[in-house]
């Protein structure tokens, strides 16, 4: 079970120097580096070696030619395995960095420090880490351990309103799949006028970890988390092989209403609950316009989602709200007319 933090800073400088790392690498992109690493001024006074890693933000940068980048500094630096990596940013840092520190020297110690809400949400969660490869999301990683993870909600006052909303579509899906109550307390947000970001990230937090400790190499419960994404890594995948700008809730927005349609179809979920989460996503989330000669790009990238079997495509789909269910096989044409 990973550890969490969710309290202040001082308790972070405390688990920091509890861990007698010899040398301290923190990674960050340009934009932490400059609106989220002084607000970490002290955490790591105790350590004599402090070294920032930066790497351009985006998506576009998750690639095995930013990790070999990290790796060589980590080595030029004299990183060891008692060494620490602090993985301070988004989605993308957390994914790109535990892959780099968990096969660094086969293995160094490493946290996560999130500082966007999709981050705080999800990908610093349940120990999943990688790389895209040829344009699909996530085709190379592992299951990574993080010592532990920060989770400070005053970063969020660093997000423009666009980066907010793609973290809460992460937000949305895990109620969707996990809690009808989560989900009755959210569709009361504007999550961009939101202040007290604590309760809902705890929340959100607790449901994911309850998940992967139950599963936590994704061979049943955990393909729970994976609503949403079978279609919408796809949209992603797509939009960026177009050098179009898309968000990671932007595509999951998409995709949690698509895959929620085939739920009618597929798994029972009612018409009624249709309507709620198709007339909620359209309302919150800016859910990018898929042009018809998209469709067969966007199949032929959800013929390589990590979920198939034997070529067949297997979604994860709701019975209900707050009730999933996953390895669904979906026929191809319907695919294509609800795209």
């Amino acid at each position: 079970m990973e550890q969490h933090i969710i309290s202040g800073i001082d308790e972070l400088r405390f688990r920091i120097e509890k861990l007698s790392a010899g040398s301290v690498f923190v990674l960050v992109d340009e934009h932490t580096r400059e609106y989220c690493l002084p607000l970490l001024e002290g955490v790591t006074d105790p350590v004599e070696n402090v070294y920032i890693l930066e790497i351009q933000s985006g998506e576009a940068q998750k690639t095995i030619y930013s990790c070999e980048k990290i790796w060589t500094e980590l080595s030029e630096k004299g990183a060891d395995r008692k060494s620490l990596l602090i993985n301070l940013g988004g989605g993308v840092i957390c994914d790109i960095g535990g892959f780099a520190g968990s096969t660094f020297k086969r293995g160094m110690r490493y946290i996560n420090i999130p500082t966007t809400l999709l981050a705080m949400a999800d990908a610093a969660i349940g120990g999943k880490c990688g790389v895209d490869l040829a344009g699909l999301k996530n085709e190379v990683g592992l299951f990574g351990k993080p010592e532990f993870i920060f989770i400070h909600s005053d970063f969020l006052k660093t997000l423009p309103d666009r980066e907010l909303l793609s973290g809460f579509a992460e937000v949305v899906k895990i109620a969707l799949t996990s809690s009808a109550g989560f989900w009755k307390k959210l569709i009361n947000l504007n999550p961009t006028e939101i202040t007290g970001w604590k309760s809902i990230i705890d929340e959100a937090v607790n449901l994911k970890q309850s998940i992967t400790d139950l599963d936590p190499f994704e061979s049943g419960p955990r393909k729970l988390l994976n609503f949403g994404h079978t279609i919408g890594h796809a949209v992603e995948s797509q939009f960026l092989s177009e050098g179009k700008l898309i968000l990671h809730g932007e595509a999951i927005a998409f995709g949690l209403i698509a895959e929620a349609r085939l739920s009618t179809l597929y798994s029972g979920l009612s018409d009624t609950e249709y309507a709620a989460i198709e007339n909620y996503v359209k309302l919150t989330f800016n859910i990018p316009e898929i042009l018809p000669e998209q469709v067969s790009g966007i199949l032929d990238f959800m013929k390589h989602d990590k979920k198939n079997v034997n070529g067949q495509m297997n979604f994860t789909l709701l019975k209900q709200i707050g009730e999933g269910c996953w390895d669904i096989k979906v026929r191809e044409e319907e695919l294509f007319q609800i795209i």
